[in-house]
């Protein structure tokens, strides 16, 4: 038995390195934002556009962060090979 599909292996990490892409631009967005706005426009903090741009920003992060950690388990998946062995990769 072949220890890696190839095909699913170039598939998610294809994927994988997709993602990490949009994670970067999605951190510079919220850098970028961050020094553009005020730290609060309104006396009221549920409405501060700043506020609410951060929040957008860092919902987009934590959805980035969770689709690469999916694309890593199924990067995983793809070789034949025990813990140990995955590990001496990293």
């Amino acid at each position: 038995m072949d220890p890696v599909d190839i095909e699913k292996f170039d598939k998610w990490s294809n994927q994988f390195e997709s993602m990490l892409m949009q994670l970067k631009s999605h951190e510079k967005a919220l850098l970028s934002a961050a020094h553009c706005h005020p730290l609060a426009d309104t006396a009221y903090l549920s409405e501060c556009a700043s506020q609410v741009s951060t929040e957008k920003h860092l919902t987009k992060i934590g959805n980035d962060i969770r689709a690469l950690g999916f694309c890593y388990n199924n990067l995983r998946a793809s070789m034949q090979m025990n813990d140990e062995q995955f590990e001496l990769l990293k």
